[in-house]
């Protein structure tokens, strides 16, 4: 254990170490007796009291400029082993095909979204054209209703569809009812008009199904679904 290049820790209950390897030692240079101190040194640990509750679970975080793969699971006696494996040079390499990839992408995304636009676009000026010519007339303002409103509706999905694009922060996670969030999803698709009586959804779901997610991206990603 003491020449593996992952650093492991146990610890009891109470966070406090039982034990910790080589790796451990050499790498954060003090002497901890307890995980909390570590975390107060390192906040980025601090996480660790969110997925606690969530064995085998795997994420990536940030220590000294270095990347690691935090994973922890339940051994016997209530004790916990915390494994943190250096995953630096790969998420540089991630990062190089990541930036390279969506680089790519946006221009793909960019030509497909100017297209996206310029069809609702023709239908705004051609009834807004036919407005100002008659006014007055109660099938144009309807049909106005029915095929301009969409439209400006499409525009501005597309809209926030590039905004998320360009976004670059990292998403938090946290504990996420999986559950009331799918019920939620269907309930805001179901307010749309567009949708009202021409789209059934059926739900099949165990209650309160935990995740370790980010509720606002998984969110979309279901109403994009």
């Amino acid at each position: 254990i003491d020449y593996l290049s992952s650093i492991i820790v146990v610890l009891d209950e109470h966070f406090d170490i039982q034990f910790s390897n080589q790796y451990f030692k050499s790498f954060f240079d003090k002497d901890y007796t307890s995980f909390n101190e570590l975390i107060y040194d390192y906040p980025s640990l601090e996480i660790i009291h969110k997925i606690i509750d969530f064995s085998d679970t795997e994420l990536t975080i940030e220590i000294k400029k270095q990347h690691f793969k935090l994973s922890l699971k339940y051994l016997m006696d209530n004790k916990i082993i915390v494994l943190l494996t250096n995953v630096t040079d790969l998420v540089k390499i991630q990062h190089s095909i990541s930036k390279s990839s969506k680089l790519r992408g946006m221009g793909t995304f960019v030509a497909g979204v100017a297209h996206e636009i310029k069809n609702p676009l023709v239908a705004v000026k051609t009834f807004t054209q036919l407005i100002s010519k008659d006014w007055d007339s109660s099938d144009i303002r309807q049909k106005c209703h029915q095929i301009v409103l969409p439209q400006l509706h499409r525009i501005n999905v597309l809209a926030q569809s590039l905004n998320y694009f360009g976004k670059t922060e990292q998403a938090s996670f946290e504990p996420t009812n999986l559950s009331q969030l799918i019920f939620d999803t269907k309930e805001l698709l179901m307010a749309d008009q567009r949708f009202d009586g021409a789209v059934t959804i059926d739900l099949d779901l165990e209650p309160h199904v935990m995740v370790f997610a980010n509720s606002i991206t998984l969110g979309q990603v279901f109403l994009n679904l």
